[in-house]
């Protein structure tokens, strides 16, 4: 009886090792993938940045949006993205991707980025007649000089 005993100790603490085990390889591999999707996604954001910039030299402003606005999706703090992104939307004639991007990114980001509050402004006060929602973005403080005088 005590032999049998040892034995089936013996199995349960293999068990409960072997469980362990499990859980943890189980917990490594999701940490192996969640890093494998964010290394795909980061590849997949500077190859949309290289393709932006590319067509943005070569005077393709359709592909430049495209690509800018690829990578401007994936990078939501990136200031200098979305600037990128809207701006090559206006000169592709593209207002309505220009003004769906400045409506989609971050709060903070277009706090940052002149170029989405002035588009933001003029949408509030084309398409809505909204008069204090676009003053609120044409008073907001402007990085550049320029844009300060447009605004």
């Amino acid at each position: 009886m005590m032999v049998m005993f040892r034995s089936v100790r013996g199995v349960l603490g293999l068990l409960c090792l072997a469980g362990c085990a499990t859980q943890s390889s189980t917990l490594e591999l999701s940490e192996r993938r969640t890093a494998e999707v964010q290394r795909i996604v980061a590849a997949k954001s500077y190859s949309d940045f290289l393709r932006g910039r590319y067509a943005a030299l070569t005077n393709d402003p359709i592909r430049a949006a495209e690509a800018y606005s690829g990578a401007a999706s994936n990078n939501p703090y990136n200031v200098d993205l979305l600037e990128r992104a809207v701006f090559s939307s206006l000169i592709s004639g593209d207002t309505k991707n220009a003004i769906q991007l400045s409506r989609q990114a971050r709060t903070d980001t277009v706090a940052m980025s002149d170029l989405p509050k002035l588009v933001l402004g003029v949408d509030a006060l084309a398409s809505r007649g909204d008069a204090d929602k676009a003053a609120a973005f044409f008073e907001a403080p402007m990085a550049s000089q320029f844009n300060a005088m447009v605004a």
